[in-house]
């Protein structure tokens, strides 16, 4: 069933709206009314849909209006203070946010816990007031707001105003209510009785809670046995040497545990948690072992049966020692209900500390989950060879491109074929494949070259980026086909990453990265630096280092990009325009990463026709350049791409790179990076003399599109 059939959150906030409008101070205009009622219907809104929508919040209907009740009246509680403050309107979103934001997490997790109503109330009270506070004092630190803003703010308290303002309403209307008609005897009559039964009622619960709150449950519990034990010996009638007996061994054991009680407080260090469970377990022992000796001691003297010990000295015994092992009883009590308030302390200031709250907004960057048949190669202590090799896939990145990539959490996934993983980028699918531990990949077109059979046990897939047919197979098949290309799972997986990482790199790669790139380099280039970041916002710098990184130019030379982006950034700040000029600059790197060994270089060019065709509709953003083609026109020349591509790579057995004026160069990539996995455009501008061009093929060759 759909959360939202029980709790119509739509209606609901609605209905907080309509309530809020008629509080809204009368000293506010129409502007603020506005603003007032729309936040709490927004905010009461979300709040609502999150609880009906998300499946790990298992609330009845009943505590889903009572959290969001309260996230709508304290936001309205807060805007007014921020209203009253002059807190600028830009703001006080981000601080009512945070205060949500914070309420509802707290609500959830102490509702979860089965907190009360009462101690929740006042634990939001709490938190609120740590949030709105810290939440000003962040904006007076980035010189918002001022000191004298946040006093002010933080000295209002529209909850007070609302509250006296209730009070004298409700006092009125009490003034104002006519005089109540006389009530006839019968109804007088009924009504006494009806008191009557109620206040029995409470005496009776009132005097239940006074027992149970000073006699635990336990002794309740002894005392029935004691009388249990009683009527069963008066109704059996036990011969002599079993009283005795009896007597005896429950007065022992009461004076061995009063005994070792008495060693303990001496001698032992008491507050350790395995003697509080001993002394908790010797307790429950002793006081059974009492209550067994005052029923014999009580039996007896009704039997006239003569004990060694007299009945006065048994029973003071018992007294004693049962006063004793109460004390003990309580003190372990009240111990473990100090122990659990303190523990309940602490997880109420944790769920309380915004901190905590933050903490709980971050996801893992990248995340590799795995089914449970990858374990042997995830898992180290089974001698997994993943995690290792991941921290070297981070290495080789950092080595060849100057890319850091964060760390990457590896978990395993039961919801996961047991042969399937998962790459995950900031919470979203980004790749999954499957892999076969004990087995090796062999591409199909390989295979079949140099074998005309397959083996009966081979299992048949496709290559996780590519999607080409490829086969699984054991080392022993392998060893017949000599120099054939097989790939272990840990290294299908590793390319797998690498291509995610650099695919979704913009969504990787932060301002926060930049900025540790701009500090790494300013003790070296100091004014360098300084010049750059008063020319180019780091966010700017950030979308260049995507541009570059996104098509595998390194950007490990940080001192050169810098110096070269500060004077560039004199005459244009256009990201892709800058992003090209930094390829220029790097064009020797470019060149030889896609060269021979003798330093030859294959590539395809486009004809006339499609470079004519692509520079009329180039489509300029403000930072963003792109085309903007018909259909018939993309279709063709992705068709006659990849066609003359497979033509170059089988001719030449090396991919090819396309060669194209520097004007389409960025647009042509982002429309071919749509098509093709692995795909490299190069600029005339970008060759360099130290490198010959072997021309392989044309894209569009006799090409006829109207």
């Amino acid at each position: 069933m759909n959360m939202s059939e029980n709790f119509d959150y739509k209606t609901f906030a609605q209905s907080m709206k309509e309530q809020c409008a008629e509080f809204v101070p009368d000293e506010f205009g129409q502007e603020n009314k506005k603003f007032l009622t729309d936040t709490v219907y927004n905010f009461s809104f979300m709040a609502g849909e999150a609880l009906c929508n998300d499946t790990s919040i298992n609330l009845d209907k009943e505590l889903k209006i009572f959290v969001t009740q309260i996230i709508a009246e304290w936001i309205f509680h807060k805007s007014c203070d921020l209203i009253r403050a002059d807190i600028p309107q830009e703001y006080r979103e981000d601080i009512l946010k945070q205060i949500a934001f914070g309420i509802f997490e707290v609500a959830k997790q102490a509702c979860l816990k089965g907190i009360s109503q009462e101690k929740l109330v006042d634990l939001v009270e709490y938190h609120v007031n740590i949030s709105y506070k810290t939440a000003l004092e962040t904006l007076c630190e980035q010189n918002a707001i001022s000191q004298k803003d946040v006093e002010n703010a933080l000295s209002f308290s529209n909850i007070d105003k609302m509250t006296e303002q209730i009070a004298k309403e409700h006092k009125f209307i009490n003034d104002a209510q006519p005089a109540k008609p006389k009530q006839t005897l019968k109804t007088s009559f009924l009504k006494f009785c009806s008191n009557i039964k109620i206040k029995t009622k409470e005496l009776i619960e009132k005097f239940r809670k006074t027992v149970t709150s000073f006699i635990p449950d336990f002794f309740i519990q002894l005392s029935l046995l004691l009388v249990i034990i009683i009527t069963a010996l008066f109704l059996t009638k036990p011969p002599v040497n079993v009283v005795t007996a009896a007597i005896w061994c429950s007065l022992g054991t009461t004076l061995t545990i009063i005994a070792y009680f008495v060693l303990c407080n001496f001698f032992i260090e008491t507050e350790n948690k395995f003697h509080q469970k001993i002394n908790k377990l010797f307790s429950r022992l002793g006081m059974i072992a009492i209550f067994i000796l005052l029923s014999v001691t009580i039996y007896s003297k009704a039997a006239g049966i003569v004990f060694a010990i007299p009945f006065l000295v048994l029973l003071l015994i018992n007294t004693i020692a049962g006063v004793y092992i109460s004390i003990i009883w309580t003190t372990i009590n009240i111990q473990e209900t100090l122990s659990e308030l303190d523990r309940q302390r602490e997880d109420m200031e944790n769920l309380a500390n915004p901190d905590t709250m933050y903490e709980r907004l971050g996801v893992d960057i990248i995340e590799l989950q795995v089914g449970e048949g990858l374990l042997p190669i995830a898992d180290p202590d089974q001698e997994g060879q993943l995690l290792p090799k991941t921290a070297a896939l981070r290495q080789q990145l950092t080595d060849e491109l100057g890319y850091i990539l964060p760390s990457i959490r590896i978990r395993d996934f039961e919801k996961l074929d047991n042969n399937e993983y998962t790459i995950i980028v900031r919470g979203t699918e980004a790749g999954s494949g499957f892999v076969y531990p004990g087995r090796y990949m062999v591409i199909a077109d390989d295979w079949e070259k140099k074998c005309e059979f397959i083996p009966e046990d081979a299992i048949i897939s496709v290559t996780p980026i590519d999607n080409i047919q490829c086969f699984w197979l054991n080392e022993k098949d392998l060893e017949k086909i000599p120099n054939i290309k097989a790939t272990a799972p840990v290294d299908i997986m590793l390319k797998h990453l690498e291509y995610v990482a650099i695919k979704y790199i913009d969504s990787i790669l932060t301002t926060t990265d930049i900025i540790k790139y701009l500090e790494l380099s300013e003790p070296a280039a100091g004014y360098v630096i300084g010049s750059l970041r008063e020319r180019l916002y780091v966010e700017d710098i950030r979308k260049i280092f995507v541009n570059l990184i996104k098509e595998h130019v390194p950007v490990k030379d940080v001192l050169l990009i810098f110096d070269r982006l500060a004077d560039f950034a004199r005459f244009t700040t256009e990201v892709d325009e800058l992003s090209e000029r930094m390829r220029t600059v790097l064009a020797r790197n470019i060149c030889f990463d896609n060269c021979t060994i003798d330093k030859v270089m294959y590539a395809v060019t486009i004809n006339e026709y499609f470079e004519k065709r692509f520079s009329k509709s180039i489509v300029k953003s403000e930072q963003y350049t792109e085309f903007n083609l018909n259909p018939a026109l993309t279709e063709e020349f992705i068709q006659q791409t990849n066609f003359t591509l497979m033509k170059a790579k089988h001719d030449t057995g090396k991919q090819p790179v396309i060669l194209c004026s520097a004007k389409i160069r960025l647009p042509l990539y982002r429309f071919l990076c749509e098509y093709f996995t692995k795909i490299i455009v190069i600029s005339y501008d970008e060759l360099i003399s130290d490198i010959k061009i072997e021309n392989v093929g044309q894209i569009g060759n006799d090409t006829q599109i109207i």
